[in-house]
């Protein structure tokens, strides 16, 4: 009989990468169907099926996976969101990232599928985003918006702001700054700073 080789690490981390295409599939389908708009309160499975015409066994399995993975919350067979789904994931809400989350899933699956080519070949002109027309740029920029202004932005700013020299300051440029919410944040914290947002045409398109 042979002999079993003997296992010295533990394979878990490298299976869990792989296991991270379903959480990603859950949360995308969870986003495009709007499920966190119907777990303002809590609700069964029951109704959200109801609500959406869907099979009621699997749409607790569904919010159960999305429980399982503390994007909503569960309690005696009822499901609601948590406080971060609630700012985030519910459409009507200002904070609204669902059309940036379903924007980077979009290149991600685009870049999965197309890996071994991307890296033999090198991008094709529809998924380059440096193309002349710079439209790529343009579209991200767009969904990722909200992204910028509800996260990184207040904290670029509060570092700016910390700067000793920050309230002799004058004028500001943003290079590539997309639709200028850096920009905005910025300036909007001093009381009679300038702010210039130098960025390519379709980007700056973006504004109107």
């Amino acid at each position: 009989m042979k002999k079993l080789p003997e296992i010295k690490n533990s394979c878990a981390d490298i299976y869990n990468l792989i296991k991270v295409n379903i959480q990603s599939s859950i949360l995308i389908a969870a986003i495009k169907w709007k499920i966190f708009d119907y777990l303002v309160e809590s609700v069964s499975a029951q109704t959200v099926a109801e609500k959406l015409q869907f099979h009621p066994r699997n749409t607790e399995l569904f919010l159960n996976a999305l429980a399982g993975m503390e994007i909503i919350q569960k309690n005696n067979r009822l499901f609601s969101n948590t406080e971060k789904s609630a700012e985030f994931l519910v459409s009507k809400r200002p904070e609204y990232l669902g059309p940036f989350f379903l924007h980077v899933h979009r290149w991600q699956e685009q870049i999965g599928l197309n890996m071994e080519t991307l890296i033999e070949n090198g991008p094709s002109d529809e998924m380059d985003m440096n193309r002349a027309d710079g439209t790529n740029w343009a579209d991200s920029i767009r969904n990722s918006a909200t992204y910028h202004y509800g996260g990184p932005t207040r904290y670029i700013t509060q570092i700016i702001r910390s700067l000793p020299e920050f309230p002799s300051m004058k004028k500001m440029l943003d290079m590539g700054g997309g639709i200028g919410i850096y920009m905005i944040s910025v300036v909007s914290a001093h009381p009679d700073m300038k702010g210039i947002v130098f960025e390519q045409p379709p980007c700056c398109c973006c504004c109107s």
